[in-house]
């Protein structure tokens, strides 16, 4: 009886933690042999939110900033709390820069030195202790 009430709690753990990914849109990216799951900014509104405000960013968690084509996008740290790394991306999904962003920077502007149609930040060296590296491809 035990056994199977521990394996119906399981299971609707299991589907609740399915939806509420869903609803709060966090999709896993594949770098290398890492997984990183992450928000998704696919509009101008998101973009401009970012990551502002918040005091906190689970390891191995992130956010995808999604644009229309291939640009130069430009990034800065106001009224962001924590230092973040930012991968930005071709549209082909290959890692073009990578670069370190100070929080509470307002007076620099972080630009790939690429175009690129996507941004992924994450934790302040998040990139370096996974091996991930310039060229490197991300499946999503």
């Amino acid at each position: 009886m035990f056994k199977k009430r521990s394996k119906i709690i399981a299971a609707s753990l299991f589907i609740l933690g399915l939806i509420i990914f869903a609803l709060i849109d966090i999709k896993p990216l594949i770098i290398g042999k890492k997984i990183i799951l992450v928000e998704v900014a696919d509009n101008a509104a998101k973009r401009s939110q970012g990551l502002k405000n918040r005091s906190f960013l689970s390891d191995n968690r992130g956010m995808l900033f999604c644009f229309e084509k291939e640009v130069y996008p430009q990034f800065w740290m106001k009224d962001t709390l924590i230092p973040l790394d930012i991968a930005f991306i071709s549209s082909d999904k290959r890692i073009v820069d990578i670069q370190h962003m100070k929080a509470f920077d307002e007076k620099h502007r972080y630009v790939p030195k690429n175009k690129a149609k996507y941004a992924l930040e994450a934790n302040l060296g998040w990139f370096g202790r996974n091996g991930i590296s310039i060229g490197d491809r991300i499946f999503f």
